[in-house]
């Protein structure tokens, strides 16, 4: 599971009539937008072959490397077969709320946020990494989507007069 929080800047909102219901609906929106991004953009990026340098991956072993050449795999820390990547960027449960978004995934078995021995990379906490960059590119996507998030609400919450 992967977890991320995001502040809004609710006294500009606040200013602008908003109520504290309307920014939780608003926050948890933008939350849940942010989950999808990260999932459907930033996710695969950790399966590529920069990934261990951009990242901070913990080195594979020499015997690990080897096999993998001898296997005529590619040397990527992430990937041994495919089946962790495959898993990990079909299915994603995004769960938003107003201070942060939980992206739950389905990984092989051998993927644990805790790993069984000190020596071995941990699997979990290599594929939810976030760095600068993907701050960035977060920070970009939520201030486009924003406004029409904030449009949104406007639209669909106005109150209606009743006609008798």
């Amino acid at each position: 599971m992967f977890v991320f929080g995001w502040e809004l800047d609710s006294e500009g909102l606040l200013a602008d009539g908003f109520s504290s219901r309307a920014l939780t609906r608003i926050s948890r929106a933008l939350h849940e937008s942010l989950g999808e991004f990260w999932h459907k953009t930033l996710l695969p990026s950790h399966f590529t072959d920069r990934a261990a340098a951009r990242y901070g991956y913990q080195p594979r072993t020499f015997k690990h490397r080897r096999r993998k050449r001898r296997e005529g795999k590619r040397d990527i820390p992430l990937v041994y077969t495919g089946t962790m990547e495959r898993l990990l960027t079909q299915y994603a449960q995004i769960r938003a709320y107003p201070s942060r978004f939980s992206v739950t995934m389905i990984g092989p078995r051998y993927v644990r946020m805790r790993p069984a021995r000190p020596s071995m990379p941990n699997l979990g906490d290599e594929a939810t990494r976030v760095d600068a960059q993907d701050e960035r590119r977060m920070t970009e996507h939520a201030n486009r989507v924003l406004p029409g998030i904030i449009d949104h609400e406007t639209r669909s919450h106005r109150r209606r007069n009743r006609i008798r």
